[in-house]
């Protein structure tokens, strides 16, 4: 199917995708090829032909050559055309993402923002308010547990030792048993020679293992350890806070 090439490089094809405007080329290239060696054989039978003195012979194949040297000229005009379309569809398209990348990062900063302002701050101020309780109450129930103890009541906790502190493990007294292989019984004569051996067979050992005690993890102290920063460089800490 012969190409349609005023259609190929019409106006349309300034709005054509680099992507659509490659494949044309490659349609172009391909037709460029073909016509090149149709021309190189019509020019190979042409000395024959002007042998033959035929002229109304020779001036139809002149004419063939030219058509096929003129359709040659005329690809090369469009392939070096779409290079040119190729060329300004990349600038475009690249413009195109480079907007939708602009477009996309501006989007996604403004609503990161809006949640710093709307769901950062709010949390990391009720977080504030929990710490500040959890420091006071930690601070009384050390001051009231050592008021208990020494009045010889049950010592109540604090929540660091409650929640942050893991129990010691206590692994009870037990036995262990291996049975082992209790080797052999020589007897010797009057020369110290072995005689008769026995074996003993095999024999239990049990070894009692004493209460073990291992002391848990110890997380630091949670209002110590957290650290809330301000939502914006003009704002105060909101945890620690300032003193």
């Amino acid at each position: 199917m012969e190409l349609d090439l005023k259609t190929i490089i019409g106006p349309k094809a300034a709005k054509k995708s680099s992507a659509e405007l490659t494949a044309d080329r490659e349609r172009v290239a391909a037709e460029l090829a073909a016509t090149e060696a149709r021309l190189g054989e019509l020019q190979k039978k042409r000395p024959a032909i002007l042998k033959s003195f035929d002229d109304a012979a020779a001036e139809s194949h002149d004419r063939e050559i030219g058509v096929a040297q003129r359709q040659v000229d005329r690809l090369i005009v469009v392939l070096d055309e779409l290079e040119k379309l190729i060329g300004k569809a990349q600038i475009r398209e690249e413009g195109n993402r480079l907007d939708k990348l602009e477009a996309d990062t501006k989007a996604a900063v403004q609503d990161v923002l809006k949640d710093l302002r709307e769901v950062y701050a709010p949390a990391a101020k009720q977080i504030a308010g929990f710490l500040e309780k959890w420091r006071r109450v930690q601070e009384m129930a050390m001051r009231n547990s050592k008021e208990l103890f020494a009045a010889g009541r049950p010592y109540p906790g604090t929540p660091e030792g409650s929640a942050r502190i893991e129990p010691q493990k206590v692994i009870p007294e037990r036995e262990e048993t291996e049975t082992v292989d209790g080797g052999y019984e020589y007897e010797y004569d009057d020369q110290g020679l072995v005689v008769r051996t026995k074996h003993r067979g095999l024999r239990t050992i049990t070894r009692r293992i004493p209460e073990e005690r291992i002391s848990g993890r110890c997380l630091p102290p949670l209002a110590d350890t957290v650290v809330l920063p301000p939502p914006r460089f003009d704002d105060a800490p909101i945890w620690p806070p300032r003193r």
